[in-house]
């Protein structure tokens, strides 16, 4: 954890006035940050911080490393074929000969909720769909205010992120955002919005 409180950083994020507020966020700071403040700071601490991640140090992999390979295997997946446990293994088995994945990434890989999706019925609806598209990169522009509130000005953010994954159904974009997190029954609708 790194300690900003205090130093010459965290007073100059504070200090900062609506009227300086950043031309660009990424979808994820916008989406996840509770305050400007925060989504600043991580705008801030992104280009200073290069931590090499723990996996690779032979610590174990975190759940934020279970996401990304989960992501990875989702989009070199082909989501236009059937796939069943047998072929998924050798799919996997493959990524591994293919030094995709290390033996240590497969086996913490999520092959129950890999395997879930595959034979779930919104695979089918993708599956029939007019196409599909992975991590997609989108740019949009929006009002500061939806921000920061009262804000008055004219000129907007550009928000930039990568949408995981979507398909073309009856004429309409379909959107889909994997997400790895374990919740509860109880939890699963409100973290659904």
């Amino acid at each position: 954890r790194l300690e900003l409180e205090g130093s010459p950083e965290y007073l100059e994020i504070r200090e900062r006035k609506v009227e300086h507020l950043p031309r660009k966020l990424s979808a994820t700071d916008f989406i996840s940050t509770a305050s400007l403040d925060q989504a600043l700071t991580r705008d801030l601490l992104r280009d200073e911080l290069k931590i090499k991640p723990d996996f690779l140090e032979e610590k174990g992999i975190t759940s934020v490393e279970r996401g990304i390979l989960f992501h990875l295997v989702m989009e070199i997946l082909d989501f236009g074929r059937e796939w069943t446990a047998e072929t998924l293994n050798k799919e996997m088995d493959r990524l591994v000969e293919r030094e995709v994945l290390t033996s240590k990434e497969r086996a913490a890989l999520d092959m129950r909720g890999i395997r879930g999706f595959l034979s779930s019925s919104f695979y089918r609806r993708i599956r029939k769909s007019e196409g599909y598209e992975k991590e997609k990169a989108f740019n949009l522009k929006i009002s500061p205010s939806l921000i920061h509130e009262g804000y008055s000005g004219e000129e907007g953010i550009l928000v930039q992120g990568i949408i995981d994954f979507y398909f073309i159904e009856n004429g309409r974009a379909v959107l889909l955002d994997y997400k790895t997190d374990r919740v509860s029954a109880a939890q699963a609708g409100e973290r659904a919005e």
